[in-house]
């Protein structure tokens, strides 16, 4: 054998040796390519299940944040039209006629009236009380001392002596029992729905 023929051979082996090792490195990277094609696909897809899963989330959340917004913008009017019925349950009560003013006010110095009390009539008042007030304290059964105005509350009279300091007045009624007069109210207006 030649040298020649030995140099043909070895580069025979050579080139074969290179196409078997140049199919294998093809096989590994079409095996490669479609496994990375694959796995991408799969990423892809998973990707797209989360991103439409969180949008969903997002999308209720959405809803649910304009539904409290929409019920705290409706349970503000309702107090709104609340406040507004007892601001008018109030003016009402100052706009009865002088006895049965006198009367209501009367009422309410029952519940706080010890015995000895001057009972001072707002300024606003005072004109209006000043031949109601005695005789429908008398009805209840106070007896007390009708003094000078006072001139620091709107409307009602100022009950005072020893163990007691309080307002009698439209006003004091409608907030003392509020909770309870704006459950009234809200049944009357909205079927209780508040």
């Amino acid at each position: 054998m030649a040298l020649s023929d030995i140099i043909q051979r070895i580069d025979r082996d050579a080139d074969a040796e290179a196409f078997a090792l140049l199919a294998v490195a093809e096989e590994r990277s079409a095996a490669q390519h479609t496994a990375v094609t694959a796995a991408a696909e799969a990423d892809k897809a998973a990707l797209l299940a989360k991103s439409a899963h969180q949008s969903e989330q997002d999308a209720r959340t959405l809803v649910a944040t304009a539904r409290l917004r929409g019920r705290d913008r409706v349970l503000a009017e309702k107090r709104v039209l609340i406040a507004r019925a007892l601001d008018k349950a109030v003016e009402s009560i100052e706009a009865l006629d002088d006895a049965l003013y006198a009367k209501v006010l009367a009422t309410g110095v029952v519940k706080v009236a010890r015995g000895g009390e001057i009972i001072r009539p707002a300024s606003a008042d005072a004109a209006r009380l000043a031949g109601t007030l005695e005789p429908a304290l008398s009805a209840v059964g106070i007896k007390a001392t009708v003094g000078e105005p006072v001139v620091d509350l709107a409307h009602g009279i100022l009950v005072q002596g020893d163990r007691v300091r309080a307002e009698v007045s439209a006003r004091a009624m409608v907030d003392a029992n509020r909770s309870e007069l704006e459950s009234l109210v809200a049944e009357k207006l909205f079927g209780g729905d508040e």
